[in-house]
């Protein structure tokens, strides 16, 4: 008997958004781990060595093409970071985040996401806003990330913020951040 064919029915990667999150995000709407979801987008067979590679920074050319069979509206997170990428954290550790970014995601009625810019281990601030990136902590064994159930389910619009996000926020104004980046010319 063939096997079915699998249609992920969420967003494609937004533009700048990491790999990990987006199939961060895309397994936790289907309620399965991440390596389940990664194990049935190769339809069942294990994942070779070089699939195994970093999601982000070189993702699997099967991965890539499985994807682009499953998902509506494929567009590969094609956005490179901008930052310093010769040292970047392993990929179970790539928990930063700016909250500014995510506030604006969900006021654009868009599940927050982690960007590619925020991949690199020197890059402490956020290229957008200037601010400081904190640890998101809603992570999973393995290091893959979370997200409140209700960032993921727009039919019933309500956006909580975590209370560990909004300590960050405050902390943000407290500071004073910039709107937009600082940068020293001199």
């Amino acid at each position: 008997m063939a096997r079915a064919s699998l249609c992920l029915r969420v967003d494609s990667p937004y533009p700048g958004e990491s790999m990990s999150s987006f199939l961060s995000r895309a397994a936790q709407f289907y309620a399965m781990p991440a390596p389940a979801l990664l194990k049935e987008l190769l339809q069942g067979r294990s994942w070779s060595s070089t699939e195994r590679r970093d999601l982000d920074l070189a993702p699997s050319p099967v991965l890539l093409q499985r994807l682009s069979e499953t998902v509506r509206n494929w567009q590969p997170p094609t956005e490179g970071p901008q930052g310093f990428m010769n040292w970047t954290l392993a990929q179970r550790w790539r928990h930063a985040y700016c909250p500014t970014c995510f506030v604006e995601d969900l006021a654009a009625g868009r599940t927050p996401f982690f960007r590619n810019d925020w991949i690199p281990a020197l890059v402490t601030t956020c290229w957008k806003h200037g601010s400081p990136l904190f640890d998101w902590e809603m992570v999973r064994s393995g290091g893959w990330r979370y997200w409140p159930q209700t960032w993921l389910d727009k039919e019933r619009g309500a956006r909580d913020i975590p209370a560990f996000m909004q300590r960050h926020l405050d902390l943000l104004g407290q500071l004073g951040t910039p709107a937009e980046p600082i940068i020293d010319v001199g």
